[in-house]
């Protein structure tokens, strides 16, 4: 039961239900449960732009899923809180949590959320600026993207969309075609390598 990427419809009412399903989990002992429908409640408030509340139930999930001792679910938790500093134009935070999302997820071999996390990387990466960094990123997410089958949905594929076209403008288009041709002869495991290495905001390629 994982957290939806992209929340739709009536959020304040999922948002009103989930804060129920809360209560109910609480009174069942149910903290497994309890800590994926926190991840919920931060998806949601950040949809409704509420950035306080959503880093709250972001934190008491991750928390919640370290103290069950389970990777995946405290991976997943910080994927969402890196979406919140994005959201709060803290990239250097962002960054932080993505990394420490990423490691995780790339030791577990879930490769779906090692994508996640590197598209949304590339795009701290781009923000920051040169996008050099973020543009092999990009590319070699989408590589991942393909060789594993999965899709983006409409919305998030409209998100990072105008990140690659923001650094294609900023590259120009010979420039960005030359980086983003390095990205997509990286290997996972080259371009998870080359992700962990950003430590610190790039002022050079």
């Amino acid at each position: 039961m994982a957290p939806p990427e992209q929340t739709a419809g009536d959020v304040s009412g999922a948002l009103e239900r989930l804060g129920e399903s809360e209560q109910i989990l609480a009174s069942q002992g149910d903290d497994y449960g309890r800590a994926v429908n926190l991840v919920n409640l931060c998806d949601a408030a950040l949809t409704m732009g509420e950035l306080d509340p959503a880093e709250d139930l972001g934190r008491r999930g991750h928390d919640l899923f370290v103290q069950l001792e389970n990777d995946w679910g405290a991976a997943m938790a910080m994927r969402h809180l890196a979406k919140v500093a994005y959201e709060r134009g803290d990239m250097g935070e962002a960054r932080s949590r993505l990394l420490a999302a990423l490691g995780t997820s790339h030791h577990l071999g879930d490769r779906s959320a090692s994508v996640r996390c590197l598209e949304r990387l590339a795009g701290v990466e781009i923000a920051l600026e040169p996008p050099l960094r973020g543009t092999r990123l990009a590319s070699a997410a989408e590589k991942l993207r393909r060789e594993i089958g999965d899709t983006l949905s409409g919305p998030r594929r409209q998100s990072f969309q105008a990140s690659w076209d923001a650094a294609r403008t900023l590259l120009g288009e010979s420039e960005f075609e030359r980086v983003w041709e390095q990205g997509a002869n990286m290997t996972v495991d080259q371009a998870v390598d080359y992700a962990l290495s950003l430590t610190a905001p790039s002022v050079t390629s």
